[in-house]
């Protein structure tokens, strides 16, 4: 049986989604590849049992670092 398709969605910088396209372009793949492949990597670390923010925790600080930006910038707006 086929595993069920899930859209995944984000709203990045201009050069977030350059750094995302050069990736793919270089490697040769597309970006959702490369979002499945990290998905696929995190579903067998979370198989383990480990804390995922314990996996990437450099990733989890900067992914933090943007959500507080983000929230300031949309509080901003509503003003």
């Amino acid at each position: 049986m086929t595993e069920t398709r899930r859209a995944v969605h984000a709203f990045v910088t201009d050069s977030a989604y350059a750094a995302w396209k050069l990736y793919a372009e270089e490697a040769g793949v597309s970006v959702t590849a490369l979002v499945e492949a990290i998905g696929q990597e995190w579903a067998a670390v979370a198989a383990t049992g480990q804390n995922m923010a314990d996996f990437r925790p450099e990733l989890v600080s900067a992914a933090r670092r943007i959500d507080v930006l983000n929230r300031q910038r949309k509080g901003a707006e509503r003003m």
